[in-house]
């Protein structure tokens, strides 16, 4: 059973998909001008787009693992109110 310590807000969760959401569209604009790399050591087309997609992912995954260490550190630096 989770602690009062451990409770999360619903704010929390918005802002690590936000925070994805952001990231991932960082990583899309930057990887474009990159994709004809991917093409030109992949398949085809389509096997392209997979690998273009899943480091998009990969890049959105900064983005809530950042916020979560943002909440982290503040619980840590947050005075005690007991």
């Amino acid at each position: 059973m989770p602690t009062s310590e451990h409770h999360i807000h619903v704010w929390e969760l918005v802002a690590h998909g936000v925070a994805f959401c952001i990231a991932a569209g960082i990583g899309a604009t930057v990887l474009y001008h990159y994709y004809w790399f991917l093409e030109a050591h992949t398949e085809d087309a389509s096997e392209a787009r997979n690998a273009f997609l899943t480091s998009i992912v990969v890049i959105g995954g900064i983005g809530p693992a950042l916020t979560g260490l943002f909440f982290w550190l503040r619980g840590i630096l947050r005075p005690s109110r007991g």
